[in-house]
This record gives structure tokens, C-alpha cells and sequence, in this order.
């Protein structure tokens, strides 16, 4: 479980989606659930693989081109918050990662010789 702060326009979002899934007033309820069309539901979460095939279906649909997963918009979201200068450390606990290791290997910034750190330094 992860708690971070969310930007207004996703929380708006967020609202709008849960009450139309119709489970905006249990605070326990997993965002994305099977739908009650489903065999099996039972409120459970939706598996992974469920989610990159709903994924795929959409980007298809949008026209993104095949090598953009679920996981890639994880690697755009660090990328873009490193990018602004957030301080890896609040990236590090927004993707809840264990190590500051593996949210530096998500970062697809291009290196720039002038953002060295040697310039930081005043000799």
C-alpha cells in the first residue's frame, strides 16, 4: 500500500470514474475491479495481465504505437518528475520503491554535460 498526494485534476478524474463504476462510497474498494458482469466477481482488485490487455485494447484504439505499456507511462512519470527537478528521494517514495537504485534505472532523461554536477561546486 502506497499513500501519496495526487494533482487536483486527477483526483476530479478519479471522483467521476468511481462513482460511475459505482463504488465511490467505499473507501476500501480497490480502484479497478471486475465488472459485476463477470462470473467471478467478488470486488476483488483486477489482475495485472487483465489491466495491460485493457491497456493495449485502448492505446490501440487511440493510436499509440505497440511498445507502449503500462509499465513505460511508470518510467514517463519518473522521467518527468526528475526532469522538474523533483528531488529523487520523493520520487523514490511515490513509486514506493526500496531503492533509490531502481527509480534512477526507470530515468530516459538524455545526459547533459551542463547539468554536471561539477558545476554545483564553487572552487
Amino acid at each position: 500500500e502506497n499513500r501519496i498526494a495526487i494533482h487536483t485534476e486527477l483526483q476530479v478524474a478519479l471522483r467521476r470514474y468511481l462513482t460511475m463504476a459505482g463504488h465511490h462510497n467505499d473507501p476500501d474498494a480497490y480502484i479497478f475491479q471486475r465488472a459485476s458482469r463477470w462470473k467471478d466477481y467478488d470486488g476483488a482488485p483486477i489482475k495485472r495481465r487483465m489491466i495491460d490487455k485493457i491497456f493495449k485494447k485502448y492505446a490501440r484504439e487511440i493510436g499509440l504505437e505497440p511498445c507502449f505499456t503500462v509499465h513505460s507511462f511508470r518510467a514517463a512519470f519518473i522521467t518527468e518528475a526528475l526532469e522538474h527537478d523533483h528531488p529523487v528521494e520523493a520520487v523514490q517514495k511515490s513509486v514506493a520503491h526500496a531503492s533509490m537504485n531502481t527509480t534512477l534505472a526507470y530515468d530516459k532523461r538524455d545526459y547533459s554535460p551542463r547539468k554536471s554536477a561539477s558545476f554545483a561546486v564553487h572552487y
